[in-house]
């Protein structure tokens, strides 16, 4: 299957320190966090961070995305990180209140396609909070298999043949 670069209706951008009051203020959104790990409601952490995370991502280390609909306005975050040999996590993953439903789906895709197809990882994993059903379903549906859970954690994996069943079950969200 061609590699995608965009979905039909979003995009992503690298984060900025720049993206420092967008992305704190979806972090500190409670409704919206209560399954991520907290932050501070300190703008010059969340600065400092930023620019760490650039130097990571300058060495290839890691990858923070803005996820952009087609007007161009930011509409959520996701991450790969983690990297150890053909393995990376993918997490951080959130979107504005009112995101449109396709946002989550389409989001999902590119940011395996990048993982997959552009970084040549074989497997993707992901850890989703107990109590949060609503994304653990989505996760299973989409073509995660559980490896294991602990007190607080299931631990999930994609693999690229999986994630390529899955591009092709969900190719109408696909240009």
């Amino acid at each position: 299957m061609q590699k995608i670069t965009t979905t039909r209706n979003i995009s992503f951008r690298l984060v900025t320190p720049a993206d420092s009051d967008f992305i704190l203020q979806l972090r500190l959104n409670e409704r919206k966090n209560k399954y991520l790990s907290s932050v501070e409601n300190d703008m010059r952490k969340q600065q400092l961070w930023l620019e760490d995370y650039k130097a990571r991502e300058q060495k290839g280390l890691e990858y923070y995305y803005i996820i952009q609909d087609k007007t161009g306005e930011d509409i959520g975050l996701v991450r790969l990180y983690d990297f150890h040999g053909d393995t990376c996590t993918w997490g951080s993953w959130q979107l504005v209140e009112n995101a449109p439903l396709y946002a989550a789906i389409e989001s999902a895709l590119l940011i395996h396609e990048i993982a997959f197809c552009r970084l040549n990882f074989k497997k993707c994993k992901g850890a989703i909070m107990k109590g949060n059903d609503s994304v653990l379903k989505f996760h299973l549906n989409y073509g995660f298999q559980m490896t294991h859970e602990d007190h607080t954690f299931y631990h999930l994996y994609l693999d690229h043949n999986a994630f390529e069943e899955t591009k092709r079950k969900y190719r109408r969200f696909l240009k």
